[in-house]
């Protein structure tokens, strides 16, 4: 009894150790540069919240008015907005940069919040594995909807990407994986799969997502680590956002996040931060479950507000 109950102890000591090293490590301030690249990703994020046609008509309100002032171009798009997330390939000019982007939970529509309910985690089957550069063994799994929604598009996404990165060249320098709560776990799939071909060709990559619940277990969240760079990833998160901390055990979140405050008592924003480590207690994780809050999901993500509810002709432009 004495034996399990000392094994018990050093299995806790040693759960305990990472967050231990993590609060002795401050958080660091979002810098001005990196607040901007933050910006431009939230502009992208809030106009597919749109997730309708009306996104490549440049017709869905204030998002999209920003996104043709970038000199955005779309250059693929697919979905429906109910069974299938929208997705958009788009090339915003300015920034020298390809956008893959997807649309969140459209909770007016009850097939779109089914896949969320879909919440067993799967294992990735061997095309993406391959693209990944592992195979089964390595036990990387992820949520059951999340995948089906990357597979419906992956092929054709993976075909119109070669092509664009082949035709544009030295026009861009960057290539943006970026979504809002589901749409930011469908990122961060895709990136994991696609940064091999976007690097082969010399291309940085980046992974800017908003509100992301937890996407796989802890194989996948590894994966993602070594494929992508801390310095090349920001899961963002917002106040007491309630939607990071879903699904539970055992999926995990991957390091990256970038925390926004609330505001303190005289409305006065206070700076967001870089987070230590996979869940930081200063930062998001740090809301116990009856604190938690369904309106901070939509923000504002730096000024930016990732809803439906602050688009226009949403609706005018039905899936052809």
């Amino acid at each position: 009894m004495r034996l399990v109950l000392l094994l018990l102890a050093l299995c806790a000591w040693a759960a305990a150790v990472p967050a231990l090293i993590a609060r002795q490590q401050e958080l660091s301030p979002v810098t001005d540069e990196q607040a901007a690249r933050y910006i431009s990703s939230a502009v992208v994020s809030g106009a597919v919240s749109c997730g309708s046609r009306a996104v490549t008509a440049f017709d869905c309100g204030p998002a999209c008015d920003k996104l043709s002032d970038a000199g955005a171009e779309i250059l693929y798009s697919d979905g429906d907005g109910e069974r299938d997330p929208w997705i958009y390939l788009m090339h915003v000019h300015s920034e020298n940069a390809l956008v893959v982007a997807h649309s969140p939970t459209n909770f007016s529509s009850f097939l779109s919040v089914l896949i969320d309910a879909n919440f067993f985690l799967t294992a990735i089957d061997a095309v993406l594995l391959d693209d990944m550069g592992v195979n089964s063994s390595a036990g990387i799994s992820v949520h059951s909807g999340f995948l089906r929604s990357v597979n419906k598009t992956y092929e054709e996404l993976k075909k119109r990407l070669i092509a664009a990165m082949d035709r544009l060249g030295d026009k861009i320098s960057v290539v943006r994986f970026e979504g809002h709560s589901m749409g930011a776990a469908s990122a961060a799939i895709e990136a994991v799969a696609l940064s091999s071909i976007v690097k082969d060709r010399g291309y940085d990559l980046r992974l800017t997502t908003f509100g992301s619940p937890r996407v796989g277990n802890e194989q996948f969240a590894g994966l993602l680590e070594k494929t992508i760079p801390l310095d090349k990833r920001a899961r963002v998160t917002n106040q007491n956002d309630k939607v990071p901390h879903l699904p539970g055990w055992p999926y995990k979140h991957y390091a990256g996040e970038v925390y926004i405050p609330k505001q303190d008592e005289n409305d006065i924003p206070k700076p967001a931060a870089h987070c230590i480590g996979r869940e930081d207690d200063r930062c998001t994780d740090k809301f116990n479950i009856f604190q938690r809050s369904k309106e901070a999901h939509v923000g504002p993500y730096f000024d930016q507000t990732l809803s439906r509810s602050v688009c226009t002709n949403a609706d005018a432009y039905p899936p052809e």
